[in-house]
């Protein structure tokens, strides 16, 4: 079974979109100037009516799922 997540915008309640690239935001985040890695640290989300952006960290994904897979050494159920 494959789940999906949409991300919809607190102000006008529209489904926010994903970046790809930094042609697709709306404006530049304030940390690009500082570092220009950001599609690797985050996932970048806009909502293209009100020009809202808005991200995710990837490293809480990431530590998510190194838990995961911690936790399924220790399933009672495999013995």
């Amino acid at each position: 079974m494959k789940s999906k997540q949409i991300l919809v915008c607190e102000e006008c309640e529209n489904p926010m979109k994903q970046a790809k690239t930094l042609e697709d935001l709306p404006c530049l985040p304030s940390e690009w100037y500082k570092d220009k890695n950001l599609f690797k640290k985050f996932d970048i989300f806009y909502c293209s009516n009100c020009n809202r952006i808005y991200r995710r960290s990837k490293e809480f994904e990431f530590m998510l799922g190194q838990i995961w897979e911690f936790l399924k050494q220790f399933d009672i159920r495999n013995e």
